[in-house]
């Protein structure tokens, strides 16, 4: 049996009473899309919330954070993954998925639980790819080190400095077995 998620969302009944006024913001902020918000008697509730609500969710799964963030996610903000053990370097995929399917333009978002599960199969592949995930990584370690230019040469003599910096390679997870055995 494959694992599953699912979003009840808000019950209506027939006959009823209602139990919140038409206007009212109903739900958790920090995992309430922007549309949903401001007007949730026009928003689209079934297609354009999937992904951002799955992003959301998969956030708070990977940062074990009890309560997720509001709006949009930044790799510059203190929602970064980035900030969470173990994801220094292994979060660009990952971070661009979160960030494209929290975006507050519902037309730049992943619209259904499919095109978002997609994003994310890509990204386990391209993560299982030991030569694929070496180059993003070297490329990570750049940005890291030099933000604004690639210099041609570098030369470390502080001792702090090389000690931050092999702390950095090390972060990287070491290849699969079965690629440092063939």
């Amino acid at each position: 049996m494959l694992p599953g998620l699912a979003d009840f969302g808000l019950v209506d009944y027939p006959d009823k009473a209602d139990l919140t006024n038409r206007q009212e913001s109903v739900g958790p902020n920090w995992t309430m899309n922007p549309e949903m918000k401001r007007n949730p008697t026009i928003a689209d509730s079934k297609s354009a919330i999937v992904g951002f609500l799955l992003a959301k969710t998969l956030w708070i799964l990977i940062t074990n954070e009890s309560l997720g963030f509001e709006g949009e996610y930044s790799n510059k903000s203190r929602v970064a993954l980035k900030n969470y053990d173990g994801f220094l370097l292994n979060t660009g995929g990952l971070a661009d998925i979160l960030k494209k399917a929290t975006n507050h333009d519902i037309k730049a978002r992943p619209n259904k639980g499919g095109e978002f599960l997609n994003e994310l199969e890509k990204w386990r592949e391209e993560r299982a790819d030991f030569d694929k995930r070496n180059k993003v990584e070297w490329k990570l370690i750049q940005k890291v080190l030099f933000p604004t230019t690639l210099p041609s040469r570098v030369i470390w003599k502080n001792i702090n400095d090389i000690v931050n910096i092999l702390n950095l390679i090390g972060s990287i997870d070491a290849p699969p077995k079965s690629y440092v055995n063939s």
